[in-house]
């Protein structure tokens, strides 16, 4: 078996994250799921989660296998969630976005081990208060969150290309246990 490790990606990872994105964005339009449209996400964006490092690539052996950001700041959409509430409002958070795992690796349970590892780097910066939306058609995203311990909290309404046309997404929390602080 092949050593499986997450890290941070690196602007050279870009044309390999492409890859992979085109290959999911084939997946989703095969099942009728329009949720990224031709020009998203793109280089640019994935360049701007580098640089605040931000974005994730799960490695497979040698092989880019997987990405995905988490994002490390209030994101706008998430605060105004209607037809439900967070658990914990006021906690800060981190948010999961743009996650994707190569058609040649689909089927090995990596987004869980990609999630895994996203919740791991967000409790050692301090967020243990983790989200993500996906659209309602997107059933292939809700059982892998569901799975992974996300649970549903209601819809929020995000732009998804900046040019102000919203979409309503399904908006999903989980809750990391707080540290005991009993070390001493």
């Amino acid at each position: 078996m092949a050593v499986i490790f997450t890290r941070l990606a690196s602007k050279s990872d870009i044309p390999e994250i492409m890859a992979v994105v085109t290959e999911a964005k084939k997946l989703l339009k095969s099942e009728g799921n329009e949720q990224w449209p031709e020009n998203y996400p793109n280089a640019e964006i994935f360049t701007e989660d580098i640089e605040k490092n931000y974005c994730y690539v799960l490695i497979v052996g040698h092989t880019i296998a997987g990405v995905a950001t988490l994002w490390q700041e209030g994101d706008a959409p998430y605060e105004n969630l209607t037809d439900g509430e967070w658990q914990n409002p006021s906690a800060p958070y981190s948010t999961i976005h743009r996650v994707a795992i190569s058609s040649e690796f689909r089927g090995q349970n990596l987004t869980g081990i990609l999630f895994s590892h996203l919740f791991s780097y967000s409790y050692e910066n301090g967020f243990h208060n983790v989200r993500i939306d996906t659209h309602d058609y997107n059933k292939r995203m809700q059982h892998i969150m569901k799975k992974n311990g996300f649970e549903y909290r209601g819809k929020i309404i995000v732009d998804d290309t900046g040019k102000h046309e919203y979409s309503e997404r399904l908006g999903f929390e989980l809750n990391l246990p707080e540290p005991k602080d009993d070390r001493h």
